[in-house]
């Protein structure tokens, strides 16, 4: 089945929180609002329900990856995040 009722996906979403609150593109804390569940490998591509083909993500990161690969955009993600890191790095030297 590629469709899940909401009852599931909230099953689904609570297993996966049981790993990471945090979103695993930009690191976000998760709240209800805002949690969206992330098919690494994507059902247009054969990809599955399985547990271990799935993530958490928050709308943001859920909208802004929309049909990209995961792993590019993971990565793409993770560049941001460094690079901010870097800046803040570079301000508090500065100060």
């Amino acid at each position: 089945m590629s469709t899940r009722n909401s009852k599931q996906k909230n099953k689904i979403k609570n297993e996966l929180l049981k790993v990471s609150k945090r979103c695993c593109f930009c690191k976000v804390n998760l709240n209800p609002g805002n949690i969206t569940i992330e098919h690494v490998i994507p059902l247009s591509k054969n990809g599955s329900w399985h547990i271990s083909n799935l993530k958490l993500s928050c709308e943001h990161c859920n909208f802004e990856r929309l049909d990209s690969d995961f792993w590019e955009f993971h990565e793409k993600k993770k560049a941001v995040r460094d690079l901010r890191k870097q800046q803040i790095k570079q301000k508090m030297i500065s100060e």
